[in-house]
């Protein structure tokens, strides 16, 4: 099993009204995340870079982040002494078998697999567990189990800014066809 030492800096956006909070878990996760089973609510997600954040939000809402605005990113150094490493193919394979791509797909809304490796590693004292991000696998994201983190471990709130969206909508169709409403709901339930 791959055990890995990380330490870094890790980022978080979230909705501005949400900024004196970007440190917590999202409360409002009905179904929880990938890497949340309802049990594990304490789970906080981050990403190893900031278009990494952007790209996992866009996906979510269908397109363009200028709806969804203001948005803030908090920058963190973090130390963890115990993270299971799924970017390592080999620890995926022993760990989920060779259908690992069907359960990473952002096109997979079944979380039952990765509730269940969830669990199974807060019990064996995982302080987080690092992968792919699904919506863009150049970008890792890092789902940590607050409740587990050892006593030389750390999440560290660096900065907190406001983020400049000068992008484009993802793919053809727009968020501006959904009520902001709705839109607001979507992202509320990412971040």
């Amino acid at each position: 099993m791959n055990i890995l030492m990380q330490e870094g800096t890790f980022y978080r956006i979230v909705i501005g009204c949400r900024r004196k909070e970007i440190h917590k878990p999202a409360e409002n996760l009905i179904f929880g995340g990938r890497f949340t089973p309802p049990e594990l609510s304490n789970t906080l997600y981050l990403s190893s870079s900031v278009q990494g954040c952007l790209e996992e939000i866009r996906f979510r809402i269908g397109g363009d982040l200028r709806k969804v605005k203001p948005l803030v990113l908090g920058t963190f150094q973090t130390r963890f002494s115990k993270i299971l490493d799924l970017t390592d193919e080999a620890v995926v394979k022993v760990f989920l078998g060779d259908n690992h791509s069907k359960i990473f797909s952002s096109n997979s809304a079944n979380y039952e697999t990765t509730h269940r490796l969830a669990a199974a590693a807060v019990k064996r004292g995982f302080e987080g567990i690092l992968y792919h991000s699904a919506v863009s696998p150049e970008h890792k994201n890092l789902a940590v189990f607050l409740d587990n983190l050892g006593p030389n471990s750390f999440i560290k709130k660096i900065s907190i800014d406001k983020v400049n969206i000068g992008c484009q909508p993802l793919s053809g169709r727009s968020a501006c066809s959904r009520s902001s409403e709705s839109v607001w709901q979507k992202v509320y339930q990412v971040i």
